[in-house]
């Protein structure tokens, strides 16, 4: 799967582009209810302020087609990269390595880890 996008508003202008390997791991069958699917790969870009940013996706990211777990990912490890300051983002996806369905995430940004809850 590659995409490239740019976006134009009076706010200014982004430039996305990407290139991710979707597999499916379980098929439950008909529909995609009870899927379980991984994302690999990396995206780049510009952000509106004209500073450039990377996404690495640097273990798999999971997700399992069940009620509560479909709008996110219950593992995996990405970082973001901040091209113009050189500085890093890390989210992890299972922070408990249990790959629960709990939508707890854990941000690292300069040394210092942080516990989200996505709602």
């Amino acid at each position: 799967l590659t995409e490239n996008m740019e976006l134009q508003n009076k706010s200014g202008k982004i430039e996305w582009s990407c290139n991710r390997i979707l597999r499916l791991l379980k098929d439950a069958g008909p529909g995609i209810w009870g899927d379980v699917f991984s994302v690999e790969g990396a995206s780049s870009g510009v952000d509106r302020n004209g500073e450039e940013y990377s996404v690495s996706i640097t273990e798999a990211l999971i997700k399992k087609m069940e009620v509560g777990c479909s709008r996110t990912f219950v593992k995996g490890k990405l970082t973001i990269k901040n091209e113009t300051t050189d500085k890093d983002t890390h989210i992890n996806y299972d922070p408990d390595n249990n790959s629960n369905c709990d939508q707890l995430i854990e941000a690292e940004v300069n040394g210092k880890k942080t516990m989200f809850l996505l709602k």
